[in-house]
């Protein structure tokens, strides 16, 4: 399972801009899960204390729209492009 952070659900509901319902809408689509609930997450420090199936839920919403979730050395979160938007700016120069 994921070691998700707080700072991983906060700069991820950041760089979809979500609030918190926004993400417990989504994730709750996976596993029920509850706006508070996010934002006891979003207090705490170190790795997050959930249910494997609500951790599993939030990581797997943010993977879903695009948001990269990072372990290594360095956690933090990253925006990918979708593959269309990718392909569209192939071969321009600014």
């Amino acid at each position: 399972m994921f070691r998700l952070l707080a700072l991983h659900v906060r700069a991820g509901r950041g760089l979809l801009d979500w609030s918190r319902r926004d993400l417990a809408r989504e994730a709750s689509k996976i596993s029920a899960v509850s706006e508070e609930t996010i934002k006891a997450w979003e207090r705490s420090a170190g790795p997050i204390n959930g249910t494997a199936d609500r951790i599993d839920a939030v990581v797997r919403t943010f993977e879903a729209h695009g948001v990269e979730l990072l372990n290594d050395d360095a956690p933090g979160v990253r925006l990918r492009l979708p593959k269309d938007a990718k392909s569209e700016g192939e071969g321009r120069t600014s």
